[in-house]
This record gives C-alpha cells, sequence and structure tokens, in this order.
C-alpha cells in the first residue's frame, strides 16, 4: 500500500504533466476563434473601438450576440474589459490579444484542478486525490479547448468555487458569511458565463435544507 507521501509525489508528477501538455497542445495546436468565440472576440473588439456604440458595429456580428446567442452577452462584454486592458497596455495586434486572453485559460485551469485536487484530498483521501490528476491527464478534451476563450472555463472556475466554498462553510465555523458572499460572488459570475452553473447552487440548498431539518438521517455529507 502506497503511504501519503508517495501518493504526494505522484499527482506533483501528474500536475507537472498536466502543466507540460496544456503547454504544448497550446502552442502546438493555435486554433482560430470560429463562431461563437469569433463573434465575442470580434464584438467586444469593434464595440471597444467604436466607443462602446452598439449600433456602429458589424450589423451580422450584432445580430448574432443579440438575437440569436444573447447568452454570449456576458462573455462579449468581459472581453471589452479585457481588450481595453490590453489596449491601454499597448497591445493592439488581433492575434496577439486572443493568445493572451487564452492565456488566461491556463490560469483558470490550472486553479479549478488545484481546487478540486485539495477538496477531494480534504475530504476523501489521497489516493482518490491522486487518481483525480490521473484522470484530468488522460482527458484529452480538457486540452484542446485550452485554445478556445470561451464561457467553459470560467463556468467550470466558478462551479468549482461554490463548492470549495461550500464546504468550507460547513466545516469552519468561522467567517460563515464571508463564504456564503463568496458563493453568491461565484454563483451570479458563473450563471451569467453557462445557466446551467445554477444547478450546482440550488443543489447546494437541497443539501443544506436536508442536512438541518428534521429528516436528517445521516445519508448527508457532515
Amino acid at each position: 500500500m502506497l503511504s501519503n507521501q508517495i501518493l504526494t509525489k505522484i499527482a506533483l508528477l501528474n500536475a507537472l504533466l498536466i502543466i507540460g501538455l496544456s503547454i504544448y497542445v497550446f502552442v502546438s495546436i493555435q486554433i482560430k476563434p470560429a463562431f461563437d468565440t469569433y463573434y465575442c472576440f470580434a464584438g467586444a473588439n469593434e464595440y471597444l473601438n467604436h466607443h462602446f456604440d452598439w449600433n456602429q458595429i458589424n450589423p451580422g456580428i450584432k445580430h448574432y450576440l443579440f438575437y440569436r446567442c444573447t447568452n454570449l452577452l456576458p462573455l462579449t462584454y468581459l472581453e471589452v474589459f479585457l481588450q481595453g486592458i490590453l489596449q491601454f497596455l499597448g497591445i493592439t495586434n488581433l492575434h496577439t490579444m486572443y493568445q493572451l486572453l487564452c492565456g488566461l485559460n491556463f490560469v483558470m485551469f490550472w486553479m479549478t484542478i488545484y481546487l478540486v485536487y485539495r477538496l477531494i484530498q480534504r475530504r476523501f483521501s489521497q489516493y482518490l486525490a491522486t487518481g483525480f490528476t490521473l484522470l484530468i491527464l488522460l482527458f484529452w478534451p480538457f486540452f484542446v479547448i485550452l485554445d478556445m476563450f470561451y464561457t467553459d472555463w470560467p463556468a467550470m472556475l466558478m462551479t468549482v468555487g461554490i463548492l470549495v466554498n461550500y464546504d468550507a462553510f460547513l466545516h469552519i465555523r468561522r467567517q460563515r458569511l464571508k463564504r456564503v458572499i463568496l458563493i453568491i460572488i461565484c454563483a451570479v459570475s458563473g450563471t451569467l458565463m453557462k445557466s446551467n452553473v445554477l444547478i450546482v447552487l440550488l443543489a447546494i440548498i437541497i443539501h443544506y435544507w436536508l442536512r438541518t431539518s428534521s429528516f436528517k438521517n445521516g445519508l448527508f455529507w457532515h
């Protein structure tokens, strides 16, 4: 039976492989924005360059964002903010801007993996936590979409943020109000990116009600 020290070293090795593989995929594939990612990026760029006037941008892009896929508007406004920062820093080349935006995927990807790893490690075992890092290493689609700045990574990070803060709310008595505020922030931010994040919020509300109600029978997370 492997000791926790050996399992931790294996998890660290897996983490280094995940980082290396994600960088390799990012550099070698270089996916150009298309469909939703294109409309968000191009719409944000035109909106920014036309002094925040939607009436001045390409009619096709405006129609797509305001009538066909209105769920993309929060991501588009996020890109307006991020592109504004890049332009302020003197970065105006569209390819460079998109690559830097995709670089944020790495931050969200690694933060998500780390938070889930720590949660599994705290609440279950080092075996399962190490197994999780191996599962991520073998799950190819995660790496492919690193080249696409889209709603997936922000929504995934916010979902994990809800679960991590809910876990802390249940098990750490101090600063519970802070945890509730963070849960609300993660839930609102995540739902704006992808509406199905709201399901996670509803799930923890139901779980907490079952946990504290008179029907509590030991089947729920303590």
